[in-house]
């Protein structure tokens, strides 16, 4: 069976204008999308900004956006690479990987994460894959490998964009067909 990936993203803030919205998308080795899903927008309340303190982003990410999307997969997935680290405390049966340009690593990866990177493939920038430590090695080394071969085809970071695009126009078109 062929190698799938589903791309996990998060865009905005739970407390912004525009509110937190996230989706999934689940493509071949190749970058067809297979399944998408998308989550509406969420905007925290007044109430929910002072219960929730400092806790509120991560649990608008993890628990109403990140977990109820996976769960929604009806393929099967061999990874999930995400584009917020936040996500990587969702519920789920699938290894998380957050996956960014090596060069951009965020300052806030500590010793509960490890880092592997890929080799540069052509144009493309070299990617860096951030997995808590507790991740099994062998999945991060085929992961690692399985984007290597992907890279040949596509450029694994623009799935996250095409995401965003998919959301964007989502949300301009609420009460129109798209």
């Amino acid at each position: 069976m062929e190698t799938r990936f589903a791309f996990l993203g998060v865009y905005g803030s739970a407390t912004g204008q525009a509110g937190l919205c996230g989706g999934v998308m689940v493509t071949d080795l190749r970058g067809v999308p297979l399944e998408i899903h998308v989550a509406e927008s969420i905007r925290a309340s007044v109430l929910q900004r002072r219960a929730y303190g400092e806790t509120l982003q991560r649990h608008a990410i993890c628990d109403l956006v990140s977990t109820p999307l996976l769960a929604a997969l009806d393929t099967h997935t061999d990874f999930v690479f995400v584009n917020h680290l936040r996500c990587l405390d969702a519920a789920s049966s699938y290894p998380l990987m957050f996956m960014t340009e090596a060069e951009h690593l965020p300052s806030e990866i500590t010793g509960e994460f490890s880092v592997a990177t890929t080799t540069p493939v052509a144009d493309q920038a070299q990617l860096a894959i951030v997995h808590p430590t507790s991740t099994d090695q062998r999945v991060v080394k085929a992961a690692i490998e399985e984007i290597a071969i992907a890279q040949r085809s596509f450029e694994p970071l623009g799935v996250f964009e095409r995401l965003e695009g998919v959301m964007n126009l989502l949300s301009e078109n609420d009460d129109q067909s798209v």
